[in-house]
């Protein structure tokens, strides 16, 4: 093998040329040339020196190997872990080996030539009785076999045989590509890669499992029932959704894309990658029933027969449902929101706000006070782990530009035809007085604001809290309300100070 280098500083054009960008994972810039051909293959495996030295093992020589024994396909499989096989056939009746088909030969090396970066190209040869181990039956007829084996492969997926034309070299060239990765495969960036250009969506199935490899894997594997059906979802989708093992320690940050529980492993959810069913889908059956139930979830989400589950944070348990503030998360904000019978108090907040921290005590004690009396109820939503309806007010605005524009915002939402259309804003100082007489001014269903504004006082009392605050609490508020002001008075600067300890 030559090896070169290229400084892309210099050669900007050759880099254009070939697809090459400068960035932190410089190994996805290796390219492998070879006979002369000017399209090269792109290295797609680890970072480490025996990764590229297994990796370039697959150029040396042809890219069709003859073998005519059992240790010969058993060293090749420990080599590769995917081997592809071309049986020329046995006659009928017969152990001789017919006359093998160079039609069929000669398909069989211009696939291997295109993709020999990921697996071994085989050719039983003539006169070789097609029994090797583990193969089970001998062809009689010119056939292709895949083999597999390695720590990601179970027995359930250790043989596949082309069933397809063998004269079509472009459905046998995508059975290879299909076929040459675990149904249920740890993530790799390079296999993502792969998945988002080659299939119709990706199947994550999120787990909390020990490392790879190891004995604990391999127990915890086979003794959760949920791996079994989804290998067999993997199974008979293979070819338009690739499956892929998300380990919890390195991608929790996803979760929230699918609205999934990370207290509720594994947990699956699918990514469509393109036409108007475009999105991410939350799998709500059990994963240890049925793989058929998952086949057939799978594909009503790739045709558009189910909606996208939106960006969510997990819904609120049962201890959280029954606080006074109602806590609405992206996957709950339509039925709760939108499809409520009351009025909504909605305060939302990024997740790092200590204004939030500030104000909950407020909104708790107002919440408590509006409830069994109006038919106003107040509800929070944190805003970086989950999204709006899309055809709403709040779904229209800019996601770059939600958090700078909703960030510790109060809005009040009518009952209404348009309620998700013109929500309204709460500009004032955020404390249970002044929110109360904004909702009484609003509010379609009249109520006396003496009555809940007592009860907000008689829950501070029974709370235990003065009604002036206690000191550390009043200091929290007072920073709160300094800066909302702040920020108020920079789209007018002209407008007068306030001093805020009379309202407190």
């Amino acid at each position: 093998v030559a090896w070169g280098w290229v400084d892309l500083r210099e050669n900007k054009r050759l880099a254009r040329r070939f697809g090459i960008e400068c960035g932190w994972d410089l190994e996805k810039n290796i390219r492998i040339f070879r006979d002369g051909n000017l399209t090269p293959w792109a290295y797609d495996g680890g970072k480490s020196s025996s990764d590229i030295i297994q990796f370039l093992r697959f150029f040396v020589g042809a890219s069709v190997q003859p073998i005519s024994s059992t240790p010969q396909l058993k060293a090749a499989l420990h080599r590769t872990q995917v081997c592809c096989l071309l049986f020329p056939g046995l006659s009928p009746n017969s152990n001789t080996t017919s006359i093998s088909n160079s039609n069929t030969t000669s398909i069989f090396a211009t696939v291997s030539a295109e993709h020999r970066k990921a697996v071994a190209f085989l050719q039983v040869a003539p006169g070789t009785l097609a029994s090797l181990h583990p193969i089970p039956d001998r062809p009689t007829s010119p056939a292709v076999i895949m083999l597999r084996e390695g720590p990601e492969f179970t027995d359930f997926e250790s043989l596949a045989v082309f069933d397809g034309n063998l004269s079509n070299p472009k459905a046998l060239g995508h059975w290879v590509a299909s076929q040459r990765f675990p149904l249920l495969p740890s993530f790799h960036v390079t296999r993502d890669d792969y998945a988002l250009a080659h299939s119709l969506a990706i199947a994550r199935l999120f787990v909390d499992e020990p490392p790879l490899g190891t004995a604990q894997n391999r127990e915890f594997v086979e003794r959760h029932p949920a791996y079994t059906q989804v290998r067999i979802a993997a199974e008979q989708l293979r070819g338009k959704v690739v499956f892929m093992r998300e380990p919890i320690r390195i991608r929790q940050h996803m979760l929230p894309e699918f609205g999934l529980d990370g207290s509720s492993l594994p947990a699956l959810g699918l990514e469509v990658l393109g036409g108007a069913s475009k999105g991410n889908f939350e799998y709500t059956g059990s994963l240890q029933h049925s793989g058929q139930h998952i086949v057939k979830w799978a594909l009503s989400a790739i045709a558009g027969e189910i909606p996208p589950t939106p960006r969510s944070a997990p819904a609120p348990n049962a201890t959280v449902l029954h606080k006074p503030v109602m806590t609405v998360v992206g996957k709950t904000f339509e039925d709760q929101v939108y499809g409520s019978q009351q009025e909504i108090v909605l305060f939302l907040y990024p997740s790092w706000s200590q204004i939030h921290d500030a104000l909950y005590q407020e909104l708790q004690l107002l919440a408590s006070a509006l409830l069994r009396i109006t038919n106003v109820r107040v509800a929070q939503m944190e805003l970086s782990l989950n999204a709006f309806p899309p055809e709403s007010y709040f779904g229209r605005i800019p996601v770059m530009e939600r958090t700078e524009r909703l960030s510790n915002k109060i809005f009040f939402i009518p009952v209404g035809k348009n309620r998700k259309d013109r929500p309204i804003r709460y500009d004032g100082l955020p404390v249970a007085k002044s929110i109360l007489q904004f909702v009484v001014a609003k509010t379609s269903t009249k109520f006396d604001f003496k009555e809940v504004y007592a009860k907000v006082l008689n829950l501070r009392y029974e709370q235990g809290v003065d009604p002036r605050l206690m000191p550390d609490e009043r200091d929290q508020m007072t920073s709160a309300v300094k800066e909302l002001k702040l920020k108020k008075n920079a789209t007018k600067p002209f407008s007068k100070p306030t001093a805020v300890h009379g309202e407190l």
